[in-house]
């Protein structure tokens, strides 16, 4: 689920957000014991209303946050880009974000 918090911790990108938000919904959903998916930018922009673009664009953010790893590979001949979360390291950035940024009262 997109959440104010999320976006947040992307800089206040909404696409970021919603990219990411997909990309650990298939992160949970790969039969891959590596927990590698692989999309197209044309599957993308029908799951997300993202722009090649756009999404570009985020997939560069979670790269220089080095919270997702972005790999080309042929599927069928084809080459499609694969994803992985690097799902302790999100869980590390963003725990210590909120801790920063939304301390206890």
């Amino acid at each position: 689920m997109v959440t104010a918090k999320l976006i947040e911790f992307l800089n206040n990108d909404v696409p970021a957000a919603i990219l990411l938000n997909q990309i650990l919904y298939w992160h949970d959903r790969t039969k891959n014991s590596e927990k590698w998916f692989y999309k197209t930018y044309k599957a993308w922009e029908q799951e997300t209303r993202i722009k090649e673009s756009v999404a570009r664009r985020c997939f560069n953010i979670f790269k220089s946050m080095d919270i997702v790893e972005v790999r080309k590979r042929k599927i069928n001949g084809t080459p499609v880009l694969n994803f992985r979360v690097k799902i302790d390291l999100l869980k590390e950035k963003y725990g210590k974000f909120i801790t920063e940024n939304y301390p206890k009262t």
